[in-house]
């Protein structure tokens, strides 16, 4: 704030700002803030008491006395401002009285003599800008509608009722039951599966949607299997589905599985027609290349042989080298180890050595110190013998003064009564005198 600047100025910075800098620094502000604040800075008792109280507290006692407070003797500090700012105070007030101009005042002490001007002090002013007008959004490129036009009735909405729609409901749900009644009119009972005979009917569906899968399959790519004993189990499956006394079911196939027999079949197709044109263009068949693909794998399967063994010689021989390592590793632990044990051992030592020279020291300070202890105690008590012997001789003497003051005591009763008794006489003779007329002697004046 402006208090805190302007006492960090005053105490620390008024010499390297010089006295008419401070001056013209005092007067830009307002002159009844500046007079209070300088009067009460610059109060002689409030800157030898207090604030050299406070300023004690953080600075030494020489930096405040010498150079930042000051006294009157050295003139130093604050105390070299002094009568400067008395004058500052006298201007400062003398543009609080009413009546007097801002820019000059005449009569600046009590004889009136010399003027003073006032400092012209620039006073700020705000800037004059332009208030920001709010800006107008931009319209937006999609309008988006948002009036809500409804659909017109439907014609047939009053043609029906719910009566109406009941009893088509009703007639609707008949007809089904009659289709359902039907259909399974012929059936004595409704077929009643148990759970494992429901997974071998579901099983046996399955293999035998696989069956004609692989049948359509083979008549497609017109090739019988060469495997033998897939045909022979194949065979036998056929065999035994034929001579089985089960129901027999028919398969439909979906439309996916006739569009996939279809591609596959489409498929193989167009494979036999670029063989056979292959072969129309080339005039030649694959028996040249096939000798040279099984030389070259033969080849390959040497060379991969080959790379295999050099790989098991090098893991072999990595293994080795990884035992080898591991052995001098353990071998290099091992001996750390007893290293670390001998040392282990002769800290132990050395530890126990200097306990024992430890006990023995501190055994030899506790005779030590118990032979100090027993001279202290022979002193106390001899000290005790001297006062006590001191003590009997000062009450003797004590006694004996007693004596002598009491006898000085009754002599000088004796001489204040005998004293009193010749003071007593001689006023009896006065008193005695005084009743005797005087004689007059006439040579004496009055």
């Amino acid at each position: 704030s402006l208090y805190i600047i302007m006492t960090y100025l005053t105490l620390f910075r008024i010499s390297e700002l010089t006295f008419s800098e401070y001056k013209k620094l005092v007067k830009s502000q307002e002159p009844h803030k500046m007079n209070v604040f300088l009067g009460f800075l610059f109060h002689p008792e409030f800157m030898k008491t207090w604030l050299r109280d406070q300023m004690l507290t953080i600075y030494d006692y020489t930096y405040v006395d010498g150079r930042l407070i000051g006294t009157a003797a050295n003139k130093q500090g604050m105390h070299k401002f002094l009568p400067q700012i008395q004058g500052v105070l006298g201007e400062l007030e003398m543009a609080l009285r009413p009546g007097t101009s801002k820019s000059t005042m005449k009569g600046g002490t009590t004889g009136g003599k010399g003027t003073m001007t006032m400092v012209q002090t620039t006073k700020p002013i705000p800037f004059n800008l332009t208030q920001p007008k709010p800006r107008k959004p931009p319209q937006p490129e999609v309008v988006i509608q948002t009036s809500y036009q409804a659909r017109p009735m439907p014609e047939n909405l009053n043609q029906t009722s719910l009566g109406k729609i009941e009893e088509l409901r009703k007639s609707r749900a008949a007809e089904r039951r009659v289709k359902m009644r039907s259909k399974y009119q012929s059936a004595k009972e409704d077929p009643v599966l148990s759970r494992l005979e429901k997974q071998n009917e579901v099983s046996k569906l399955k293999k035998q949607a696989l069956i004609q899968e692989q049948n359509q399959i083979l008549e497609v790519t017109m090739k019988p299997h060469t495997d033998q004993k897939h045909v022979k189990q194949t065979r036998d499956y056929y065999k035994k589905v034929k001579n089985s006394s089960g129901p027999k079911f028919e398969i439909k196939p979906t439309a996916a599985a006739i569009l996939r027999e279809d591609a596959m079949y489409r498929k193989k197709q167009e494979q036999e027609a670029a063989i056979i044109r292959d072969f129309e263009v080339n005039l030649r068949d694959t028996s040249e290349y096939d000798s040279w693909k099984a030389r070259e794998e033969a080849k390959e399967a040497k060379e991969l042989e080959e790379m295999k063994k050099q790989r098991k010689e090098l893991l072999t021989k990595a293994s080795e080298i990884a035992k080898q390592a591991v052995e001098e590793s353990e071998q290099l632990k091992k001996d750390a180890a007893a290293e670390m044990r001998d040392e282990r051992q002769n800290v132990i030592e050395q530890l126990e050595l200097e306990r024992r020279l430890a006990i023995e020291e501190n055994q030899a300070r506790t005779v030590e110190v118990k032979k100090v202890r027993q001279m202290a105690r022979d002193a106390v008590q001899q000290i005790e013998v001297e006062k006590k012997s001191r003590a009997a001789k000062m009450q003797a003497e004590m006694e004996e003064l007693r004596k002598f003051r009491e006898k000085e005591a009754e002599h000088e009763m004796k001489q204040k009564k005998d004293l009193i008794k010749e003071i007593q006489a001689m006023v009896a003779q006065a008193l005695v005198k005084s009743k005797v007329p005087k004689e007059f002697d006439p040579t004496t004046t009055s």
